[in-house]
């Protein structure tokens, strides 16, 4: 496996198989493996304000929802004492936007010896599929001829591992138009269909 670009280039490896008195490459790639939660802290009505006395401090809105490798911005927190503004300050984040989870950044405002902590929850999430497209490759052969399947170029913003699967089949010797149905499934279940067509030409 290879890094490009931010991203994970699939290493592929290959194999032979024979289809129906065809010979054909295909491609086939490791399994993947479970993706660790940082924090099992329930979201469901987190609170958004929290009070000390005369001490208040509340998150600002965000997107507190937001897809893995992608940019996280902290909205932050503001607070005040006796209705005077006061520093909020992050004083504790578990945040990893490597990894599916939820994750916890914690606010504190201090004044007159009071001090009152929130915390806000960021949920990383992976709803992106794969990015996928054909490798170049002699699709159009003649009756009685090689067809070398060249296989797929896979990418996922995860960075981590992709499963690749294949269907359908190619007969060289019979004419005809074939297709191949290429499987792209990430970690977290999202999935890319690509398909390859192939063209049998008979002997003039």
């Amino acid at each position: 496996m290879k890094r490009k670009r931010g991203w994970w280039t699939i290493g592929l490896g290959v194999g032979l198989i024979v289809l129906s008195g065809c010979m054909g490459w295909f491609d086939s790639t490791t399994t993947t493996t479970n993706v660790p939660i940082s924090t099992t802290q329930p979201t469901t009505n987190a609170p958004t304000t929290a009070t000390q006395g005369e001490l208040n401090i509340w998150l600002n809105p965000g997107v507190d929802t937001v897809e893995i490798n992608s940019v996280f911005v902290d909205s932050g927190a503001d607070a005040t004492f006796n209705s005077i503004p006061v520093a909020a300050i992050k004083i504790e984040s578990t945040l990893d936007m490597t990894k599916t989870g939820i994750y916890q950044i914690v606010y504190r405002a201090e004044a007159y010896g009071q001090k009152c902590d929130i915390v806000r929850y960021v949920t990383v999430i992976d709803e992106t599929p794969p990015l996928a497209s054909l490798n170049p490759g002699i699709d159009t052969i003649v009756e009685g001829s090689v067809w070398v399947d060249t296989g797929i170029h896979v990418l996922d913003n995860s960075l981590g591992d992709v499963i690749v699967t294949t269907e359908g089949y190619v007969s060289c010797a019979v004419p005809g138009e074939y297709m191949i149905k290429y499987l792209s499934s990430d970690e977290s279940g999202n999935v890319t269909e690509t398909y390859r067509y192939i063209t049998v030409l008979p002997v003039e």
